[in-house]
This record gives C-alpha cells, structure tokens and sequence, in this order.
C-alpha cells in the first residue's frame, strides 16, 4: 500500500489499491500548522509572560504612580494578545479538537486578563484629562 498525504487536513491517507478503498487513519488529526505554532509560541513566550508581569505589578502597589501608565501598556497588550487568538482561530481550523481547545485557552486567558484589568482599573483612580479645543 502506498500513502498520500492530504497538506489541507494534515491526515494521512492509504491507499489500498486491491480493495479500491481510501481508508483514513487517525494519526496526527491535532497537527497545527506552522504559521499556528509561531502564534501560540508568541503568545506563551512574549505576550503572556509580560501582561503577567505588568499585572503583577499593578496588584502589588496600586496606588504607585506608574500605575497608570501600566494599566494603558497591559491594556495594549491585551489588545495584541486577542488579536493573536482571533489569527489562532483561523490557523486553526480543520487541525482538530486538541488544538482548538489550546485556541479557547488561550481566548480565556485573554478574558481572565480583561477582568484582572478592570479590577485593577476600579481600585486605581486614573484621572479624566478632557482636552478642550483652543479659542
């Protein structure tokens, strides 16, 4: 028997030509994609650990000064890190059930950083700077 290998689902196939039957095997039916790899690598090596870090450090002295600044670079991180998981999501269709549920972890931890942030936000007064157009 001879194998073919189907790039677009990344399963492999034999072919049986005695019998004429195409017969799937269930190996690597979880493959990511390059493209997926490099953005779960971006965001478990570079995003994560450092709104970890910025949270981290809000939560341990909220009332510093350099909170502000904080809670608006964790904020922008956040935003990165989502838009990251909306690309996974897309990478990640049709390469199977265990890499959707890395997907839809790393899609929570993105709501769990939202809520930490918020948290954060409430116990933080920032100030409200209104910019009035000049005469």
């Amino acid at each position: 028997a001879s194998n073919l290998w189907c790039d677009e689902l990344f399963t492999p196939f034999s072919l049986l030509s005695n019998l004429e039957t195409i017969v799937l095997h269930p190996l690597a039916m979880s493959i990511p994609t390059p493209t997926l790899v490099r953005y779960i690598s971006e965001f478990e090596s570079a995003l994560a650990p450092q709104i970890d870090s910025l949270l981290s450090t809000i939560a341990s002295d909220p009332g510093s000064p350099s909170v502000d600044s904080s809670i608006v670079e964790v904020e922008g991180l956040i935003d990165q890190a989502e838009d990251l998981v909306r690309s996974m999501g897309i990478e990640s269709r049709g390469c199977g059930t265990d890499v959707a549920g890395n997907v839809r972890d790393c899609k929570k931890r993105c709501g769990d950083w939202r809520t930490e942030i918020s948290d954060a936000r409430s116990q933080v007064c920032m100030p409200l700077v209104v910019v009035l157009p000049t005469p």
